[in-house]
């Protein structure tokens, strides 16, 4: 198969399929005159002909020719662009990947210390969403790895399938403009001939733009193994921020919860007189302010947890992004 791949692929480049893509392109109206013919058709009152059904089918199939042209000109205006780019991208990551790799962490518990609890919790949630959109774009880069890992197969299917109905659809053409010949007809103005043309130059398109693709694969594959890697770093530094953070804040929540407790029975002159209902109330404080600590410590773990298990769903998500 490959060996057939290769001798029809030959054959494409040497009969010049630029050329080729170009002179059908010419020979057929402009898409605003197709429209404008099949808006005709359809505007008929009376039931179509089999010669108007048949015409209608081919300039509907023609217009979408148009379309899927335009599609692949976008799509290779794209592929361009990132190819040019892809140099000046190289250089940015590699130097952004040595500097994230030489910097130390933004935050130390010194520092996070003498924030209000309000303020690290909001720091918190600041990280959170910085984490998830990190593992986003690491989601979007494996897709990319992947994509282009499966390239090279998928694009010389590809180039097999458009060349095979490339020439199909010439021997059909050249069988039918052969026929109105004799019959002193225009191979111009025929819709079949027409939607032949454009799809020929279509799948002789969609070669060019496979083959193009394949010759930037191994740069843009370069190209995301830096961004993956350089993603992979700034998501294990920002793990390692959040850890700290929950750390801070469970300090925080339980020197609160106690200094409430202390506070709660400070300077009590009722206490020191050892009043009997006093002091069974103060016993119950004690195990009411135990529990208080307890569940503190139960919303710092489920805070904790919850993070853990936003994590773990990203992660999912990523997979099932690259599953696709």
């Amino acid at each position: 198969m490959k060996a057939v791949i290769c001798c029809l692929y030959m054959v494409a480049m040497l009969a010049g399929p630029a050329t080729a893509q170009t002179i059908a392109v010419e020979r057929v109206p402009p898409e605003a005159e197709l429209t404008e013919r099949l808006a005709a058709i359809e505007s008929l009152d009376a039931e179509l002909t089999a010669d108007q059904k048949r015409d209608q089918a081919a300039l509907t199939a023609a217009l979408q020719a148009y379309e899927r042209l335009k599609a692949i000109e976008e799509r290779q205006q794209a592929l361009e662009q990132r190819v040019n780019q892809a140099p000046e991208l190289l250089l940015r990551l590699e130097r952004e990947l040595n500097e994230a790799e030489e910097e130390s962490q933004q935050l130390s518990v010194n520092n996070l210390s003498d924030m209000p609890l309000e303020a690290l919790e909001a720091e918190q949630a600041d990280a959170v969403m910085e984490l998830q959109q990190l593992q986003s774009q690491m989601a979007e880069v494996n897709s990319q790895l992947l994509a282009a890992q499966t390239l090279p197969e998928r694009a010389q299917q590809a180039i097999s399938d458009a060349l095979q109905r490339a020439e199909t659809l010439r021997r059909e053409h050249d069988t039918r403009a052969a026929l109105l010949a004799d019959r002193q007809l225009s191979a111009r103005e025929d819709a079949q001939l027409i939607q032949w043309r454009l799809e020929r130059a279509l799948a002789e398109q969609e070669v060019s733009l496979n083959q193009r693709e394949l010759s930037a694969n191994s740069r843009l594959r370069e190209l995301a193994q830096q961004r993956r890697d350089l993603l992979a770093l700034q998501i294990d530094q920002q793990e390692q921020q959040l850890s700290l953070l929950q750390g801070v804040i469970d300090r925080q929540r339980r020197l609160q919860s106690e200094q409430a407790i202390a506070d709660a029975a400070k300077n009590d002159p009722l206490i020191a007189e050892g009043h009997p209902v006093v002091l069974n109330a103060q016993q119950v404080n004690q195990t009411l302010s135990l529990e208080l600590l307890r569940a503190t410590d139960r919303a710092n773990g489920i805070v904790r947890e919850n993070i853990e298990a936003q994590r773990q769903l990203e992660h999912v998500r990523q997979l099932q992004r690259s599953l696709n």
